[in-house]
């Protein structure tokens, strides 16, 4: 499994704080304008505003910390990308889980009923003395020589 701890940066300067505190200004606004509107369809426009309105000064709180200097929002910063990475592994795991059993699992059982093959001969015959399968024998030397 990838480990995404290696990727954080644990000992971040000045313009890694500074992009950080850039890309949540830029990433609540737009989860706070998807947020508005969805909910000017759903809601009247005074309760459409609020969650918007908050996610937005989320943001902005974040990025406002962040110009202050890398002391200040270095604690925000490695908690964020520590949760992030927990949740990277988890949405990792489930998904690969799930593709692999909504996928492939039933593609091979698919795949064994309809032509009956058995590419890994783990059927039992019990007509047969040994499951030994001799090697195939070796190419002469001569022919790793003439490659094509």
């Amino acid at each position: 499994m990838i480990n995404p701890f290696k990727e954080i940066n644990w000992k971040p300067d000045e313009a890694a704080i500074s992009a950080y505190g850039r890309t949540m200004l830029m990433g609540f606004a737009i989860i706070a304008g998807l947020l508005f509107l969805v909910g000017i369809f759903r809601n009247p426009f005074d309760e459409a505003v609020a969650t918007p309105l908050v996610v937005f000064l989320a943001g902005f709180f974040i990025y406002a910390l962040s110009r202050l200097g890398a002391d200040v929002c270095k604690p925000v910063y490695l908690v964020w990308h520590f949760l992030a990475a927990c949740l990277g592994i988890v949405v990792a795991n489930l998904m690969l889980f799930l593709f692999f059993y909504l996928v492939f699992a039933p593609f091979a059982l698919l795949a064994r009923w309809t032509t009956g093959r058995d590419p890994l001969a783990l059927k039992k015959d019990p007509e047969r003395k040994t499951y030994w399968i001799d090697a195939k024998p070796q190419r002469d030397l001569k022919s790793y020589f003439k490659l094509y």
